[in-house]
């Protein structure tokens, strides 16, 4: 569990000076917020497995229906335009091909058919909306949105609009890094949730976690084959020509994961990103939700660059960690006394 930039713990240890606490505080970077469990980021791309599982187990979408893609969708014939990442669009896709090449319009659509309820409800179920470390205080609960929700907070009703934007993970829905890699366990373990802690034994006895509650749940299904469907849509993320990320072909293990691109903040319906004209604070965020080996996984990765752009830097990062754990292989510029430079 990494936050970056850091700073170095040993300064606390008989007490920090002022001037050094004063760095720390007022630096802009935030080197003192931990990232992974309170950085609060909209998901992106990286929710739609789990908006696929949620159409299906709902009876809104199937593995055999297809969609015609456009480079953009509409709530009403004349209203506003939702864009696809794609300007072109993708074409006739089926539910899997939407999760390979992370069709937005797919998911703005089937968004829109299911509404705010069944959305929240099974969202809540892999723990979004809730802390998801159980022996670390301070973890962010992030928001997961719903009905009532909107109504206490703004005083107004959901809309349509809403929804289409939770479906492609923006809008009001947060989550912190920590949320999104607990979920994501859940397709790795075909439906079982084992909610992360950081220690399992001090001293050879048994850590009594700081929460009552269960470590270990099982979701269920109406098909439990759709687990194995959405693991293999998954794989070909990175095996198919058109995957958003094919950059990590070539592995001696087989990789499950999904792309995301978080906005910063939104766009008109006709403005255009221009990251080049932009402040680095309004760039994107870059993330990758990755597990390895897909068929019998033993590790999980969220990664996420701040404001980074390009998903390939997360994923790169993500290829680099399942190598030094499933390989014992490190990167070149990795000093074993220093930690890595990356």
């Amino acid at each position: 569990m990494v936050s970056k930039p850091g700073y170095d713990p040993n300064l606390f240890v008989r007490g920090i000076s002022y001037k050094d606490y004063a760095t720390l505080r007022n630096s802009p970077k935030l080197p003192l917020f931990n990232r992974a469990l309170r950085g609060g980021y909209p998901p992106a791309s990286t929710i739609k497995p789990f908006m696929a599982l949620a159409g299906l187990e709902n009876g809104f979408s199937s593995w055999d229906e297809r969609y015609f893609a456009r480079g953009y969708y509409q709530i009403n014939p004349n209203g506003r335009r939702y864009r696809d990442w794609k300007r072109g669009g993708h074409g006739w896709v089926d539910l899997e091909r939407s999760i390979i090449e992370s069709v937005d319009t797919y998911y703005y659509q089937l968004a829109q058919k299911m509404g705010i309820t069944p959305i929240h409800n099974f969202l809540k179920k892999l723990s979004f909306g809730s802390p998801a470390i159980l022996d670390l205080n301070g973890a962010s609960n992030g928001l997961l949105p719903s009905n009532e929700w909107k109504k206490a907070k703004y005083k107004e009703p959901w809309y349509p609009g809403d929804s289409v934007n939770i479906g492609i993970g923006q809008g009001f829905m947060v989550a912190t890094p920590l949320q999104v890699a607990s979920a994501t366990t859940v397709i790795a373990n075909r439906g079982v949730l084992h909610s992360p802690r950081m220690a399992l034994k001090i001293g050879g006895e048994e850590f009594e976690s700081l929460q009552e509650t269960e470590t270990t749940r099982t979701i269920s299904l109406k098909n439990t084959r759709n687990w194995e469907k959405v693991v293999v849509a998954m794989e070909k993320v990175i095996s198919d020509r058109k995957g958003t990320a094919r950059r990590l072909q070539g592995t001696p293990y087989k990789i499950a994961g999904k792309t995301g691109t978080g906005q910063v903040f939104s766009l008109q319906e006709d403005e255009e990103y221009e990251a080049d004209k932009l402040e680095t604070r309004l760039h994107d965020h870059a993330m990758f939700i990755g597990f390895a080996p897909s068929k019998k996984p033993e590790i999980v990765v969220f990664a996420i660059f701040e404001n980074g752009g390009s998903s390939s830097k997360p994923a790169d990062l993500t290829k680099k960690l399942f190598d030094a754990y499933l390989l014992d292989e490190y990167p070149a510029e990795y000093d074993y006394l220093k930690g890595p430079n990356l």
